[in-house]
């Protein structure tokens, strides 16, 4: 696993042993671009024929009202640039 934050590890195991899959379980922080990066490396390791199929999936909270405060007040957090990448 790449290195994480806390215990962000964690749930992505806990969500393969839940589901049944079987094959590496990564947790991958870059911030922003999470699932960007996830999928990146779930398609590259589909087309190096490493894996049959992949899941790739991305979730970001903040859950600290000071961060997300901060976050706003500095511009770093703008409400109409938060939208899915499709």
């Amino acid at each position: 696993m790449l290195g994480c934050k806390h215990t962000c590890c964690n749930p992505c195991c806990r969500v393969s042993y839940l589901f049944g899959l079987k094959g590496p379980s990564v947790s991958i922080d870059t911030a922003c671009s999470s699932s960007l990066v996830a999928a990146h490396y779930a398609a590259g390791d589909i087309l190096s024929q490493h894996v049959q199929a992949s899941l790739a999936a991305g979730v970001s909270v903040t859950l600290d009202s000071l961060e997300t405060a901060a976050f706003r007040i500095t511009g770093r957090q703008d409400d109409d640039m938060q939208q899915p990448l499709v």
